[in-house]
């Protein structure tokens, strides 16, 4: 019932706009990512007059989805609900409306189908408390529209809080060890945990994302000490941290306001320079790939985090790829570690590694080499940094193929340098369901452990990676004489 409901807000005011689809599937088929959110939305309802399409609703989606917008996000997230022009899926709903979310544009209604997720137990673990704070936020942003709709969430939230507030045995605190401000985005976080039973999961999300590699410790007289930098934001911060353990789950929010702008203060002043170069490229016309550009996106962030000086490229065309590794050149120069991370397409063709642009011509089998970035030639842009790493999520097979032949990637060498490929030469792996790759999410878990050295990350990495998928084994090769330690 409650997904008719709150669906209606987004029909209601459009009906009879005949002239508007035609305005939208204009600027939609231009690349318009709101536009193509709309146009999912007409096929989805059959707005303005428009004949309900439910596969051209989802093509629509998965296109907006694409682009980042967060009505698209929104309208992926339906689909995958309501089984829309694709099967059931409440884990992918779920995680599309945790996106959509996070823009608070139309964080209403997406907060709206989070709070039935994680009330039922559809796509999220069962959690009232979680259930009930999205209801609340959904009421907060005032924009979920249709009284039945409101009036759901305002029992539900009601419902909850009587059941919430029951006594329970389930006694954990929370104490902030750092600072309540912080005069960089770079933050170091410490948070002590004292709890009546055994502590069986502990999550930190920062400003609602989730925050991996979090290390803990027993001392201080906690039974849990939370310890992990994390990247802020200007202005004020809610970081929540939230605790199961054998009565159930708990949790405490916390404010930190940064004060000092984007200065990263990681301690690494001591060490040399450390840049990276981080590309991105999901929106091929012909074979989009649904997570390069987060993968990205999030690997920047980190590197950040680690005192990196990143840059961060997105659905790079031969011409601003080619340019992007001559730019880069300089920065690279007389670094002591250089840095490249690159997800999206990859093949091997004669022996040879190729970093495909987004508007190469896919169907051109082995002549596809002259539209494409040699590997070879990025590892020859970073080569005046002491060190090298070489990350290549690039080879991955359906759903969004990433390997645009059936061979993988070959092995690449270099001295003083070491590379690391998402899996085994000659071998694919799949792209990934959720937000990011199964080997990046793998690699941002872990990078943010304190004293791994690179052979130890990868190692780490490669244990997760085939813990999830047996056929995936990462491969990692180095002919460094020192180790970089990213983590100090």
């Amino acid at each position: 019932m409650f997904v008719v409901l709150l669906l209606l807000v987004y029909t209601v005011n459009v009906m009879g706009q005949d002239q508007t689809f035609f305005d939208y599937k204009a600027k939609a088929e231009n690349g318009d990512g709101y536009a193509q959110g709309q146009v999912s939305c007409a096929y989805f309802f059959g707005n303005w007059g428009v004949t309900k399409n439910p596969s051209e609703a989802f093509r629509w989606a998965l296109k907006s989805d694409m682009t980042h917008d967060e009505f698209g996000e929104y309208m992926l997230g339906l689909c995958y609900f309501n089984a829309v022009g694709t099967s059931r899926d409440y884990y992918k709903a779920a995680s599309q409306f945790e996106k959509s979310f996070q823009h608070r544009e139309r964080g209403a209604g997406a907060a709206y189908y989070l709070a039935y997720c994680y009330y039922y137990g559809m796509g999220k673990n069962k959690d009232m408390n979680k259930a009930l704070y999205y209801f609340e936020k959904s009421i907060e942003y005032g924009e979920l529209g249709g009284q039945s709709a409101v009036d759901d969430a305002r029992a539900k939230i009601q419902e909850l809080k009587a059941s919430v507030n029951q006594p329970s045995n389930n006694k954990v605190t929370f104490d902030l060890l750092s600072s309540t401000s912080s005069p960089s985005v770079s933050y170091d976080l410490r948070v002590g945990i004292k709890s009546s039973s055994r502590i069986t999961l502990c999550n930190v999300y920062v400003n609602e994302t989730l925050t991996r590699g979090i290390s803990t410790t027993t001392n201080d007289g906690y039974d849990f000490v939370i310890s992990k930098n994390v990247l802020l934001q200007n202005g004020s911060n809610m970081i929540r941290v939230e605790v199961s353990n054998t009565s159930g789950v708990s949790s405490k929010e916390f404010y930190v306001t940064v004060s000092g702008g984007n200065n990263y203060n990681n301690n690494y002043s001591s060490q040399g320079k450390r840049v990276a170069l981080v590309i991105g490229n999901s929106n091929y016309p012909n074979s989009p790939l649904k997570n390069p550009v987060n993968d990205a996106t999030d690997m920047a962030t980190e590197l950040r985090v680690l005192g990196f000086d990143v840059t961060l490229k997105t659905d790079l065309s031969f011409s601003s790829f080619e340019s992007t590794l001559q730019n880069f050149q300089n920065k690279a120069n007389n670094a002591e570690v250089a840095l490249l991370y690159y997800a999206g397409h990859g093949m091997e063709i004669g022996g040879r590694n190729y970093l495909i642009p987004v508007d190469a011509p896919l169907g051109m089998g082995d002549q596809l080499k002259y539209k494409s970035v040699d590997a070879n030639y990025a590892l020859d842009i970073i080569s005046g940094a002491d060190k090298k790493i070489i990350i290549l999520d690039a080879c991955r097979n359906k759903p969004g193929s990433r390997a645009v032949n059936d061979g993988g990637l070959a092995p690449m060498s270099a001295t003083n340098a070491c590379f690391a490929y998402s899996t085994s030469p000659g071998k694919t792996a799949p792209d990934g369901y959720g937000r990011n790759s199964p080997y990046t999410s793998s690699l941002l878990q872990v990078m943010g452990e304190r004293g791994l050295t690179l052979h130890q990350l990868f190692q780490k990495v490669a244990r997760i990676v085939t813990a999830k998928n047996s056929g995936q084994i990462p491969w990692f090769s180095s002919s460094m004489v020192d180790d970089v330690i990213l983590n100090r």
